[in-house]
């Protein structure tokens, strides 16, 4: 196995993120997430420590319910996923492409402590193999 994609990692990383702090309703939610072509978004305290992420999913499911009983449109807090999967800017992109084999989630935030660097998508992975396998072809 060719090494050099093992430090492609933290270099492969959005890091200028679309981040959703943890008051927002989820109708800005929604619109956040369509303004910037994302199914997915983290969601951050004040300080910018990671806490939840959002999906469309999360929005569709909750925003099905409260528009049905007219209900108060919930806040990215009451619907965002707590349990997330995240990755550090040292992983190995190797063992994340390996990870998403598992059909995980398609992002995922990348976290230094506990707070949020950045984000990685299966698109990015994609590339990031592409760019090896193109410097292997090289080799040949």
């Amino acid at each position: 196995m060719n090494n050099s994609v093992r430090h492609y990692m933290r270099s492969i990383a959005e890091k200028n993120v679309t981040r959703i702090h943890c008051d927002t309703p989820i109708l800005e939610v929604i619109k956040i997430l369509e303004e910037h072509h994302l199914s997915g978004a983290p969601v951050v305290d004040q300080e910018q420590r990671l806490i939840g992420f959002i999906s469309e999913y999360d929005c569709l499911k909750t925003l099905l319910k409260t528009s049905y009983h007219c209900d108060q449109p919930a806040l990215a807090c009451d619907v965002m996923n707590h349990q997330l999967v995240t990755v550090a800017p040292s992983d190995s992109v190797v063992d994340l492409a390996i990870a998403m084999l598992d059909k995980k989630p398609e992002m995922y935030p990348v976290v230094e402590g506990d707070k949020l660097e950045g984000v990685i998508a299966r698109q990015d992975v994609l590339h990031a193999l592409m760019d090896n396998q193109a410097r292997c072809n090289l080799h040949a």
